[in-house]
């Protein structure tokens, strides 16, 4: 038991020890400053003001704002607009075309919308991004299952 309790108290070496992050001089860009806020809204499921609040943003950043753009394309989609979702997918990946979540997610309103084959060429661009996602790699499956392409 003194061993158990002496081994509990032993201190870590100087190396491992962890330094508290200096936030202070981190800028952080105002268009951007409420994405945190959209993101909790988001994931309560509080949409109906999540999407005031994305409104307010995307109106002070005439249209912008990357993180308001994507959550109310996903917001319109779970709530079956899936056309505007897709236009604002479309939106996200013009102002950051390196950012393969945004294809992803294009790519997977195409597939809800049934239109498998442009699905697979989003899929196959998302693939020369990074060609170990499993997201694509498994959507670019569904997508040859409802065309009946096997091979």
């Amino acid at each position: 038991m003194e061993q158990a309790e002496s081994s509990l108290s032993m201190k870590m070496p100087s190396s491992l020890a962890m330094k508290k992050p200096n936030f202070s001089n981190i800028t952080i860009n105002k268009s951007e400053r409420f994405n945190w806020y959209i993101h909790i809204l988001f994931i309560r499921q509080d949409y109906d003001e999540c999407l005031k609040l994305i409104e307010d943003q995307l109106e002070k950043t005439q249209g912008k704002s990357e993180y308001a753009l994507y959550a109310k394309a996903l917001i319109l989609r779970i709530k079956g607009n899936i056309h505007e979702s897709l236009e604002l997918f479309k939106k996200c990946h013009l102002l950051n075309p390196t950012n393969i979540d945004y294809l992803k997610q294009f790519g997977r309103s195409l597939y809800l919308l049934g239109r498998h084959k442009a699905a697979i060429e989003v899929f196959d661009e998302c693939l020369n991004l990074d060609k170990n996602d499993w997201e694509v790699h498994f959507f670019k499956g569904l997508s040859y299952k409802y065309l009946r392409i096997y091979d």
